[in-house]
C-alpha cells in the first residue's frame, strides 16, 4: 500500500518545487489542496470543527464547482447536437426533398394539437 505522502506526490503532474513559479505550479496547488480538503470532508470518523470545519467548507466549494462544470459541459455537448440537428433539418427543407423539414413540422404540430383537444375534451366530459 503506498504511503501518504507517495499519494500526494501522484497528484502532482510534475515537478512542483522550482524557483520560480507558473501557472502550472500554481494549479498542482490547487488541485492537491482541493484533493485534501474534498477527502477531508468524506472523512467522518471527526467532528468538522475548528480547522477540520473550515476545510470541509473549502472541500464543498471544490466539489460545487467541478459537479458545475461537469454539468455545463454536458449541457454545452447538447447543445450543440441540437445545433447540428437544426442545421440538417435545414438542408431537408429544400425543394429537392419536397420541404420533408416543414411537412414533418406540420405533421407534428396537428398530431401534438388533436391530442391536446382529445385530452381537453375527455377532461371536459368526466367532470
Amino acid at each position: 500500500m503506498p504511503t501518504p505522502c507517495a499519494l500526494i506526490r501522484g497528484t502532482f503532474r510534475r515537478g512542483f518545487i522550482s524557483i520560480t513559479w507558473s501557472f502550472n505550479d500554481f494549479s498542482n496547488l490547487l488541485i492537491v489542496v482541493g484533493v485534501l480538503t474534498v477527502l477531508v470532508y468524506f472523512f467522518f470518523s471527526i467532528e468538522h470543527k475548528g480547522v477540520i470545519g473550515k476545510a470541509t467548507r473549502v472541500g464543498i466549494v471544490f466539489l460545487m464547482i467541478s459537479f458545475g462544470a461537469s454539468y455545463g459541459y454536458t449541457v454545452m455537448a447538447r447543445v450543440s447536437l441540437l445545433y447540428g440537428r437544426l442545421l440538417e433539418l435545414k438542408v431537408y427543407s429544400g425543394s429537392q426533398f419536397w420541404y420533408a423539414s416543414y411537412v414533418i413540422l406540420g405533421v407534428i404540430v396537428a398530431t401534438v394539437t388533436i391530442i391536446e383537444l382529445l385530452r381537453r375534451q375527455k377532461l371536459k366530459s368526466s367532470d
